[in-house]
C-alpha cells in the first residue's frame, strides 16, 4: 500500500492496487460479516465516525455499511490517477502534480 500527495496542493490518492490490496477486496474482505443477520442491526463502530459522517449509533445499520462501503470505493475509482506505483512511475517520471501542476512535489508514504 502507499499513499500518494502533493506537498503543494491538497491533491491526493489512496492507496495504490495491487492483486491482495484494493478497494474491492477490502470490500470483499468484510462482506461475511456485512451478508450476516438482518439488514438493519444496528452495526457497533467508531462514535467519532458516525458524528463526522451525519450518523448516530441508532441509525448506523448493516444496510448503511454496505452502503457507506460501496459509496467508498466509488469515490477511490473516480479519483484514481495511478493503479500502481509502476503506472505512476511510467506515466509521471517527473512527478507532476495532477492538482497544481508542480514538478517533482508528489510524495509516496
Amino acid at each position: 500500500m502507499a499513499y500518494l500527495h502533493c506537498h503543494a496542493c491538497t491533491w491526493s490518492q489512496d492507496d495504490f492496487w495491487n492483486e491482495n490490496y484494493n478497494p474491492i477486496k477490502y470490500f470483499q474482505n468484510d462482506l461475511d460479516n456485512l451478508l450476516n443477520g438482518d439488514l438493519d442491526q444496528v452495526v457497533q463502530i467508531d462514535s467519532s465516525w458516525l458524528e463526522a459522517n451525519g450518523y448516530t449509533k441508532e441509525d448506523y445499520t448493516v444496510r448503511m455499511s454496505i452502503l457507506c462501503h460501496l459509496d467508498q470505493i466509488h469515490k477511490q475509482i473516480e479519483s484514481m490517477k495511478y493503479r500502481t506505483v509502476e503506472e505512476y512511475k511510467e506515466k509521471n517520471p517527473e512527478g507532476i502534480c495532477p492538482g497544481c501542476g508542480n514538478n517533482h512535489c508528489l510524495d509516496i508514504d
